[in-house]
Formats: structure tokens, C-alpha cells, sequence
């Protein structure tokens, strides 16, 4: 597979505005883009039905199996369309953005809209400068463990098939081993933990002041 590595010295701020810059017109330009996250790499693009298909296609999963969409602030979430956001996702937010824990919303379709605020400053950087969502799941093939280690990353890309559209990696360097995000469905008037993760559910039966159905 052909692609574009980006390496980024994480201890360098000066690094770090220029890889987000650089990730953020690769985002513009249409091109899929491994990333890091606050837990592992991702791999993602600006959101649209073709840009999940050929994700979809790089990773040999089902094209109809919903991504994680990342913001690089709550505001984004709120205001688009279709989307309920209310009371409890504002104190979720506040408490736990940026950080693991990704919400699946009502937004009219039939799996809702699942995502997060990342923590990791590359992210937030490059995100914050590109404006909107992008779709995002792990780099690994399915049912595989995911990448945290740019050697992992190279190792996973020569694996899998050609991707249909330009593709460049972000290399943060190693990630630190860390538990996935916790996604927490608010659909249907039900506050229900989907995946468990780093953020523990007492922890957010404390934000929310209720209960919530593990």
C-alpha cells in the first residue's frame, strides 16, 4: 500500500501545529488520514457515505456497521441537525470532554450518532482547525486488536487493500496503553453503558445524578 507518513514530535509544540495543519488539509482534500487518540490510532476522513465505504473497504468490515464521528468541541455536537442533545448530554460533556467517553445520540437513524471530544492534543489541534466531525474507528482488520504503535500501524497498512483514496498517517509515536473509550447510549429516554471503558460508570451516575442500566 502507497501512503504519506507525517512523523510529529509530540514534545515539540512548533511540530505539533504543523501536523495538525498538515492532517487538516489532507481532512480538506478528501483524503483518509490514521490518526492518533487519546487510547489508540484511528483511522478516519471528513464524514460522508463514501468516505465510511472506503474506510469500510481498507479494514474488510461491513459498509453498513456505524463509526464513531470525533469533535474537537461539544459545540459542534450540539448544533447539528437532528441531533438531541439535552441537559444530561450538556453535564456529560462538560464533565468528561475531552476525554473517553463517546455518547450515542438520537439523530434519526436507525444506530443514532456515536461520538466523542478526544483528548489527545494532536487531535484537538487538527480538528479545531478543520471545524467539523470526521469519521473515525481503529486501525486495525476486523476483529483484530488495534494499533497503538507506529510500528503496529505500518504493519496493519501493508496488510490491508489498496485504499480507494490518497491516505497519509499522522505518526504521534507510541501511544500508552490506556482502556478504550466508555460508550454510553442516550437514546430512547435510556441512559445505558454500551461498551465499558476509562470512565466508570459511578463516575458518571455522579455527573448525571441517576442511574444508569450497565
Amino acid at each position: 500500500m502507497k501512503y504519506t507518513t507525517v512523523p510529529v514530535d509530540m514534545q515539540d509544540a512548533v511540530a505539533v501545529v504543523a501536523g495538525a495543519e498538515q492532517g487538516a488539509r489532507a481532512l480538506r482534500a478528501g483524503e483518509l488520514l490514521v490518526h492518533p487518540t487519546s487510547s489508540l490510532y484511528g483511522i478516519g476522513a471528513a464524514v460522508s457515505p463514501d468516505a465510511d465505504r472506503a474506510i469500510a473497504h481498507l479494514k474488510q468490515r461491513s459498509p453498513g456497521k456505524p463509526m464513531i464521528r470525533l469533535a474537537h468541541r461539544a459545540s459542534v455536537v450540539r448544533n447539528l441537525p437532528g441531533v438531541e442533545w439535552d441537559a444530561r448530554c450538556e453535564r456529560l460533556a462538560a464533565d468528561f470532554w475531552p476525554g473517553p467517553l463517546t455518547l450515542v445520540l438520537e439523530d434519526g437513524t436507525p444506530h443514532g450518532l456515536a461520538v466523542r471530544v478526544d483528548s489527545h492534543p494532536l487531535v484537538e489541534a487538527m480538528l479545531a482547525r478543520f471545524g467539523h466531525l470526521i469519521t473515525s474507528t481503529s486501525v486495525n482488520r476486523a476483529s483484530a486488536p488495534p494499533a497503538r504503535d507506529p510500528a503496529e500501524v505500518h504493519q496493519v497498512l501493508e496488510r490491508m487493500l489498496a485504499p480507494q483514496r490518497p491516505l497519509t498517517f499522522l505518526d504521534a509515536g507510541p501511544l500508552p496503553d490506556s482502556e478504550p473509550s466508555t460508550v454510553l447510549g442516550l437514546r430512547g429516554g435510556k441512559i445505558r453503558v454500551l461498551r465499558p471503558g476509562a470512565v466508570r460508570v459511578e463516575s458518571i451516575e455522579r455527573s448525571l445524578g441517576e442511574a444508569v442500566t450497565p
